[in-house]
This record gives C-alpha cells, sequence and structure tokens, in this order.
C-alpha cells in the first residue's frame, strides 16, 4: 500500500485504549479482546464517560482490575482523618454546608491549602480570603485566590492544582451544574473539590435539594454558640466509610 494512503487511512482509525493495562490499538471497529485477556474493555479516546453516549464503552469485570491503595488527602484534622479512614479520596467532591459564621470557609481553607490549590471566592474580597487562610493556619504559599466563577475551570487546569475550594455554590445561578463540574475537575485530576453551601434557619442547604445527592461526602458545620471557637462537623454521607460527628478548632 502506498505510504501516503496507508497514512491516511490509519487517521480515520480510532486510537482505542484497554481500561484494564492502558494498552492502545487503532482500529475502525472495536477491536478484539486484548492480549491481556480482559475482554471488551476498549474505551476510544472521545468517549464521554458521565453520558455513556460513545459506542466505545465497555464494562470492565472487577475481578480483572487490579487492587490498589485509594489515595486519600488528609485534612490534617486528626479526629476527622480518622473517621474518614485517612482523609477524603481522591477524585471526590465535597459538600460542605452550615449557617452563616458556622465556619465552612475557615475550615476547608485550611484544609484545601494543605496542596496546591485554588479557592474561588465570588463572595469575598481576596484580601478577606487571604486573612481567613492565614488565621486558621493555612498555607498562603500553595493557596491561588480567584475572585470570578467564569474561568476557574481554565485557571485550575492552568495551575496544575491538586485541591479546589468553590466558596460558594450559592453564587452560581443553578448551584448544582456548579458542583458536578467540581466533580468533573476532581475525577480528572485526582484532586479533591470542596464545594460550600448556605444554609437556611433549620440548618438545611439551600438551592437544589439534590446537591447532597451529587456529593461523595456531605459535611454539616455547626457552632454550639455563636461565639465558640469551635464547630461540629457532621458527616452525613460518605461513599466510603462510615458517618460521624467529630469537633474541631476554628483556630
Amino acid at each position: 500500500m502506498p505510504p501516503k494512503l496507508d497514512s491516511a487511512l490509519s487517521l480515520c482509525r480510532t486510537l482505542w485504549t484497554c481500561l484494564a493495562c492502558g494498552r492502545t490499538e487503532r482500529s475502525t471497529a472495536v477491536p478484539p479482546a486484548c492480549i491481556c485477556g480482559v475482554e471488551q474493555s476498549w474505551l476510544a479516546p472521545d468517549e464521554d464517560v458521565i453520558t455513556g453516549r460513545s459506542h466505545g464503552v465497555r464494562a470492565v469485570l472487577a475481578s480483572s482490575m487490579a487492587a490498589v491503595e485509594l489515595p486519600r488527602v488528609a485534612t490534617g484534622e486528626a479526629e476527622l482523618d480518622e473517621l474518614l479512614g485517612g482523609g477524603f479520596a481522591r477524585g471526590s467532591a465535597v459538600l460542605v454546608y452550615g449557617r452563616q459564621g458556622a465556619g465552612k470557609s475557615r475550615l476547608t481553607y485550611r484544609w484545601a491549602t494543605r496542596d496546591p490549590c485554588l479557592v474561588v471566592c465570588p463572595e469575598l474580597a481576596l484580601d478577606v480570603a487571604r486573612a481567613i487562610i492565614a488565621s486558621t493556619g493555612g498555607q498562603l504559599a500553595t493557596a491561588y485566590l480567584l475572585q470570578e466563577l467564569d474561568g476557574w475551570e481554565t485557571e485550575a487546569e492552568r495551575l496544575g492544582i491538586r485541591s479546589l475550594v468553590i466558596d460558594s455554590l450559592g453564587a452560581a445561578p443553578r448551584p448544582v451544574p456548579l458542583l458536578r463540574a467540581a466533580q468533573a475537575w476532581a475525577q480528572r485530576s485526582g484532586g479533591v473539590a470542596y464545594c460550600l453551601q448556605h444554609a437556611n434557619k433549620k440548618g438545611d442547604h439551600r438551592g437544589e435539594t439534590s446537591l447532597a445527592h451529587w456529593a461523595d461526602y456531605e459535611l454539616r458545620a455547626a457552632k454550639p454558640t455563636p461565639t465558640a471557637t469551635s464547630t461540629r462537623i457532621e458527616i452525613r454521607k460518605t461513599r466510603l466509610g462510615p458517618t460521624g460527628t467529630v469537633a474541631l478548632r476554628l483556630v
């Protein structure tokens, strides 16, 4: 076959990737079982993982996948990390909600800045956000601040950060799509997305009730008194472990 024609035909083939071993193969159709022995495990690079619209999606047998320890991100809070089994799982979205002054920002800024972090804070001035990080023991040297919601994904990709804070979801016209976008970023990057949300007088999160459904963790923050220097964190949902309550200092 002439070189130019062969090159043109290769461009028409899809580059398939084996979900089990990572081997790639170009083909105009779904390739047969991979040489690693896992059948029907090919994935096209343009496949939409969330919606599963691509014809290249194939289920993977769980027993054929290598057993690896799930990487976690520690918060630095001993009791909370113990309850979480070492920290939040990478690739997760963490919904933290509570009434005004409950300590949501103070805690999550401290947790997130243990890694290179982007704090998106449309409801705060940047100097206020900086002061919160500094006053609660967070790391200023690993924190990037952004006041606009528009463009946060581009900035997160550019900076190569591993932690994201959106403070808060209430600044968006539609909170659920924002939380799902943050979750998708966490899954792509292997990071953790902390999504803050305000609560009403009853302590429930405002806006759409399906927020907690899409989050991987749901945490509720509540102070015993308005002047207390500690807050109570209640883990109301986690996909990977028990729920429970711990008391954490805010300073």
